[in-house]
């Protein structure tokens, strides 16, 4: 459904291909030895110490529930921009973005910009997340407005400049990072390392 969301005519940016965006998130863990399973949002999710869900462009107010109750009971939720824009039938929430998660994510996005290639901003990183360069931000930038959660990382330029791009909250006994932007594979192998680290995650080889 969300591939078929995301191909329309009206879809909110042509340079955004979903299929890439999840292959950095799995390159990543492929690249430490870290199996991957694919679920769906209404799966139980309770046998998995991290689920990562990246561009959940289109959400059903029921998936929106699994969720939160996976993070609730201790689970740890990586999700990212382009996340609830639409509900089911394919209609923009009045409820704000991402829909039915603002308060598992302790923010709302405001709205979002999308960049061309070639174009982009940086991200400065709070000490508390090891990232190893100044990331750049690509395709997607939201504009976030925080409201209960931690800020780990701002936008440095232009009208974004000092504006979170990279967060988490705690939610229940477990927590939602949310990235509202897409950036090299150099940044998602700073993320998957660091949440494997927090989650207590090892390799099987």
């Amino acid at each position: 459904a969300n591939d078929w969301a995301l191909n329309q005519a009206m879809r909110p940016n042509k340079f955004f291909s979903q299929r890439e965006h999840l292959q950095l998130f799995y390159a990543a863990l492929h690249k430490r030895n870290i199996p991957v399973d694919f679920a769906r949002p209404e799966d139980n999710l309770a046998a998995y110490k991290l689920v990562i869900a990246p561009s959940l462009h289109l959400l059903a107010g029921g998936e929106a529930d699994r969720l939160k109750l996976y993070v609730h009971t201790g689970g740890t939720l990586i999700s990212t921009f382009n996340t609830g824009l639409v509900d089911e039938h394919n209609v923009v929430p009045a409820s704000g973005y991402p829909y039915d998660l603002t308060d598992l994510f302790g923010l709302k996005v405001l709205e979002f910009d999308p960049l061309p290639p070639g174009e982009e901003n940086n991200l400065n990183f709070q000490p508390v997340f090891p990232a190893s360069a100044n990331h750049p931000a690509r395709i997607w930038c939201d504009l976030i407005e925080p409201k209960d959660c931690q800020i780990l990382a701002t936008y440095t330029r232009d009208f974004y400049a000092g504006r979170p791009a990279f967060t988490r909250n705690r939610f229940g006994d477990g927590r939602a990072i949310y990235v509202g932007t897409m950036s090299t594979p150099a940044f998602y192998d700073d993320l998957t390392g660091w949440a494997l680290e927090q989650c207590g995650i090892k390799p099987l080889l």
